[in-house]
């Protein structure tokens, strides 16, 4: 329960620190110009799957602010239902006000997919490394797998790497314990695709980190990140690895 509660009260603090990049609000602390680079490129691999006749009811698993439900909604039919689910009560709210035009619902819930109903389309986009603990994790992706429709699919994308390391807040899982996590809790794997960013993850690990360290102001490692996506210089860094 320790990690439930740490996670929510990270979250709730993420809602409400902002910055804004070419007139457009964004919490993230990754580097602004490669995450919405990476954005883009997530967008055109998924969009197939919302583009299918029998998408009725489809669930963000993370929904965060909202951004991707608003984005998926204005690009597909009207008749779709939406559900959104956020451990954060604050991100539940931004996430209300920028899709009070589609037909959707939100949830707040640290504890899976908590509704009455199934999905033809679930997905989470940089959730999962979010949820540290593995049984935990096992849970959640059982509420996943309980709540998908007979050819109901989950899309993920989340960070991997070659071997498993945790963090304050995140836990980065490879490949496989993705797919034996996934396995446990009666999901499938359909197709894995891998995307690298090999010169901008020596500027992560290099670059940025030496800014955050001796550069960035702040009280502690979110708030030095958020500041770092603030400067121009470093924004241009990004932007050219």
């Amino acid at each position: 329960m320790s990690n439930i509660i740490t996670n929510k009260h990270h979250w709730e603090k993420r809602g409400s620190r902002t910055f804004y990049y070419k007139g457009v609000e964004y919490y993230t602390i990754t580097p602004i110009p490669f995450y919405i680079k990476r954005r883009s490129t997530l967008l055109n691999l998924v969009k197939p799957y919302f583009n299918k006749p029998d998408i009725r009811h489809v669930c963000d698993f993370g929904c965060g602010d909202g951004w991707y439900l608003n984005y998926f909604s204005n690009l597909l039919e009207n008749n779709i239902k939406w559900t959104g689910v956020d451990i954060s009560s604050s991100m539940i709210e931004r996430a209300a006000k920028i899709n009070h035009d589609c037909n959707c619902r939100f949830i707040c819930s640290g504890e899976g997919i908590d509704t009455e109903n199934n999905f033809d389309l679930i997905y989470s986009f940089a959730v999962l490394a979010h949820i540290i603990d593995n049984d935990k994790l096992e849970k959640i992706l059982e509420s996943v797998s309980k709540h998908l429709n007979s050819s109901g699919r989950y899309v993920i994308f989340e960070q991997v790497a070659p071997y498993n390391y945790k963090g304050n807040n995140f836990n980065r899982r490879t490949i496989q314990e993705y797919i034996k996590l996934g396995d446990s809790a009666g999901l499938k794997t359909e197709k894995i695709i891998l995307l690298s960013f090999t010169a901008h993850r020596f500027f992560e690990r290099y670059i940025a980190k030496f800014w955050y360290k001796h550069i960035s102001e702040g009280v502690n490692e979110c708030d030095r990140r958020l500041n770092a996506n603030r400067s121009f210089i470093f924004r241009l860094m990004s932007s050219f690895f």
